[in-house]
């Protein structure tokens, strides 16, 4: 391949940018992050509609969304999007969605065709592409960022993997498999997620940010953020906040559907719990700011949630220096410990009223684990993720 020291990386996303779920911002920040160490690394990404009217306007320059300035070079690539049909034929979005996805990897692909754009490195989190790229340009330096391990047509989707250079796993839960399907351990790296330093390193003060969100200030806050799937546990944390006298909690996030259905499920919905819209990501430090005990109450009923995530929120609470109380699912634990963050049993609505009643009261011990928890945070910016997948990359190459 060359001097693979001085080569640039070509990311590929199959993401709707800008959009208001995690791994488009994954992407985004890690496109950052590899041109802060690589000048002219590369996003490529669809051309897609916008089924929100708040993302409607962003075009190409999508990271105006996030808050940002331009990262880099990137290129939207054709696809044959055909979102606005879902509404109209439900039925349709699993053809749908597989056609979307075959489109744009042979976009992507084609993008290779100049040989000049072949001395690249390439990042991907699309694993359609992987097959086509391998096959068509044998020398192509190919990774693959693995953020659940294949569910269907397993054996298929290995081979795939067993021609990319490396692979990034999130956990080592993940490792562990790739490595009982024969493949080798130095051509895999855990990297869990991170956290952005700019927007987390320095939270506004809290009167502040009870002021900018209209709040009062004489009761403490628990505080979700994130999507509401059922895999995220929201269910369980509303269930436990009916016995948690005195204490508000508020959840901020998820699609509209998403928030209508979780209200319809809790019809006895209970009054010191507090549903928010969602909101960019630079405007969720103000929230931390408010927060007396964030949560992730991830659900063990998944095999993605008890073995394969790396929530965003959990790196960036630790970030923030909150106080974190999360599920105790193996996911998780191999994160954080007893001295960066308190547990509750998943699924278990009273274990979770326990442990939120717990650390409120105990305000001492919950500052202690969120200062190990920020130094401990220092490691896993995105930076420090990027400068670490870079060179493994670069030693596989």
């Amino acid at each position: 391949m060359g001097d693979n020291k001085t080569m640039s990386i070509t990311m590929i996303c199959n993401a709707r940018l800008p959009s208001e779920k995690a791994h488009p911002w994954q992407v985004v920040q890690m496109w950052r992050a590899f041109n802060q160490l690589e000048n002219g690394s590369k996003l490529l990404y669809p051309f897609r509609f916008q089924r929100s009217a708040a993302l409607n306007g962003f075009g190409r320059e999508f990271w105006k969304y996030y808050g940002m300035d331009e990262m880099g070079p990137s290129s939207r690539l054709p696809n044959m999007d055909a979102v606005h049909v879902l509404d109209a034929f439900p039925r349709l979005v699993n053809a749908y969605s597989r056609l979307q996805q075959l489109s744009f990897a042979a976009a992507a692909t084609l993008w290779f065709l100049p040989k000049s754009r072949r001395a690249t490195q390439v990042w991907s989190r699309e694993i359609l592409v992987l097959p086509a790229l391998r096959g068509f340009y044998p020398k192509l330096s190919l990774f693959y960022e693995m953020h659940r391990f294949p569910g269907s047509q397993v054996e298929k989707q290995l081979n795939w993997l067993r021609g990319c250079n490396g692979i990034i796993c999130l956990t080592q839960l993940m490792k562990d498999k790739l490595l009982e399907s024969g493949f080798s351990d130095e051509n895999i790296l855990v990297e869990p997620d991170a956290w952005s330093e700019n927007l987390y390193g320095h939270l506004p003060s809290k009167t502040e940010a009870l002021k900018n969100l209209g709040l009062n200030n004489d009761k403490k806050k628990v505080l979700y953020t994130g999507h509401l799937y059922g895999w995220k546990g929201v269910d369980i944390l509303v269930q436990a906040m009916k016995s948690v006298e005195g204490v508000e909690c508020h959840i901020v996030g998820g699609l509209p559907e998403d928030r209508t259905a979780l209200m319809q499920r809790h019809l006895n919905w209970p009054k010191n719990v507090f549903l928010h819209r969602h909101v960019p990501p630079q405007k969720i430090p103000e929230w931390m700011a408010i927060a007396d005990l964030a949560v992730v109450p991830n659900s063990g009923e998944t095999l993605l949630s008890r073995e394969y995530t790396s929530p965003l929120k959990l790196f960036e609470i630790l970030g923030a220096g909150v106080p974190l109380l999360a599920s105790d699912l193996p996911s998780l634990r191999e994160v954080l410990s007893e001295d960066l963050a308190s547990f509750a049993k998943p699924d278990d609505a009273d274990d979770w009223a326990r442990a939120i009643r717990e650390n409120l009261d105990k305000p001492v011990e919950a500052k202690q684990k969120s200062d190990a928890g920020k130094q401990f945070a220092a490691n896993h910016t995105w930076l420090k993720r990027a400068a670490r997948i870079s060179e493994f990359m670069k030693g596989l190459s």
